[in-house]
């Protein structure tokens, strides 16, 4: 491995981890997963089924939890050390997608491709997110440089297939394209290929099996019956498209488009050939597959063939280096931007808010100076759910809210989209407790409050 090669994962490590300890955005999510986490590392609780997703009768592999419960126990519950774990496992996959682009693309565009995809602010941005997609990257990564090795080796596809079961077990929505891909552009033994994709997911299926295809049936029910996006299917997907490359590049707007499309008819008109073909209908596959699905469409279904997009759109422009070289400085230029004012920049969900780890263990922290029992009311955004406050209590050694005490603490954060409910939240406070401290944390207020009757409200 060339020593540049290596110094462009060390920056890339540079970018993700930056002020990570502090600027980590943890919500809902987060703390659904992280409590989820802490039953298998701390409780000793080993599952089959991870928690519940937002569709109906659909659960999380728990293949996601058991992978970040090594760092939380080693860290002792630090959040911190999760995504940092992850990152690490993304820097290490960043030597198979080189390899896998020099055999595929050649040398120039290996090189540019690594410069790329290190500076991408999309891919940044979705490293330093703490999900069950993320890892999904990784393995996308790994995919790069199996497909090179299926050139010299039709056994490598093999290779393919488990990994792809690995996908799925993470996101099954970010594979199932690259699933169609591989029937269609595999080769090899149909059943071993098959055999390696069920290997991993092997113990849910048992698992499916033995609750009346629990699994299968809210998978099924989401795919076909779940809810729909907003608008004409067709105006719906060319938004998601977009907002793919935007994902990619950090680049807004229409010019990334332009130029994917100008890097798609070179392909097709000029350097053609076997490698660029593989890699166009792997990444076309996944994207035209997204038809499929009969509910909102989410720029993380495309993280397994976010090295794809790249490659195609370097190759394209690779007589023009200028460009990729003004595109990186562009996206680095961004970077910097999002850690001025770390909110809307730092995921890529987004969130109104500045909702940071740092300000969220302020708050924490505040209700941990009250010894005495406690309760606890919190207006959250988007979810109005509580789970991150629990988890971050527990870790700080926090005594948990109470049912009874005269002690209120309450924790809200600002409504963008529906003032008048938080409005409406703090006038119901109002009415049953008074103000007697409040902390002020980013876009959080945290107020002590004591009960005005010795009856707290039903919680």
């Amino acid at each position: 491995m060339k020593w540049w090669v290596l110094a462009l994962i060390v920056l890339a490590g540079v970018l993700r981890l930056w002020r990570i300890n502090t600027d980590l955005l943890i919500h809902y999510d987060q703390g659904r997963d992280l409590l989820a986490a802490r039953s298998i590392w701390f409780d000793h609780k080993l599952t089959l089924l991870g928690p519940a997703t937002d569709a109906e009768g659909v659960f999380f592999s728990p293949i996601y939890y058991y992978l970040i419960s090594i760092p939380l126990a080693i860290s002792g519950g630090n959040p911190v050390a999760a995504i940092v774990f992850l990152i690490v496992l993304e820097l290490i996959s960043l030597m198979y997608f080189y390899e896998g682009s020099r055999k595929l693309f050649g040398l120039r565009v290996a090189i540019l491709g690594l410069g790329f995809y290190v500076s991408s602010y999309g891919l940044i941005s979705f490293s330093r997110w703490l999900s069950n997609a993320m890892p999904v990257i990784i393995v996308g990564n790994l995919m790069i440089y199996i497909l090179a090795e299926t050139f010299e080796d039709k056994s490598w596809w093999v290779w393919y297939w488990f990994w792809l079961g690995i996908m799925f077990i993470f996101n099954p929505a970010a594979g199932i394209g690259l699933f169609v891909f591989g029937l269609i552009y595999g080769r090899g033994s149909i059943l071993k290929n098959l055999t390696a994709f069920f290997i991993p997911a092997l113990p849910q299926m048992i698992f499916d099996l033995r609750h009346n295809f629990l699994i299968s049936k809210g998978v099924m029910g989401a795919l076909f019956n779940g809810s729909g996006v907003s608008g004409d299917r067709l105006g719906a997907f060319w938004g998601t498209v977009q907002t793919v490359f935007n994902f990619i590049s950090g680049v807004w707007g229409w010019g990334v488009m332009w130029l994917v499309a100008v890097g798609i008819i070179l392909i097709i008109f000029g350097e053609w050939g076997r490698s660029k073909k593989m890699i166009f209908s792997f990444v076309t596959a996944q994207v035209g597959t997204m038809f499929l699905f009969n509910r909102a469409i989410y720029g993380h279904f495309f993280a397994g063939v976010a090295g794809g997009l790249i490659l195609l759109l370097v190759f394209s422009l690779k007589k023009y280096p200028m460009i990729i070289l003004g595109l990186v400085l562009f996206n680095l230029w961004l970077w910097w931007g999002g850690f001025r004012t770390p909110n809307l920049n730092l995921t890529p969900m987004g969130t109104a808010n500045l909702v940071t780890l740092q300000n969220r263990l302020k708050v924490v922290d505040f209700i941990g100076q009250n010894k005495e029992e406690y309760v606890f009311h919190s207006y959250d955004i988007p979810y109005f759910q509580d789970q991150v406050w629990r988890y971050l209590l527990w870790w700080r050694g926090i005594k948990n809210p109470g049912q009874k005490s005269s002690i209120l603490y309450a924790v809200s954060e600002r409504d963008w989209d529906r003032p008048d409910r938080l409005i409406d939240w703090k006038e119901d406070l109002r009415k049953i407790s008074r103000l007697e401290e409040r902390l002020i944390a980013g876009d959080f207020i945290v107020e002590k409050r004591i009960f005005k009757q010795e009856k707290t409200p039903a919680q």
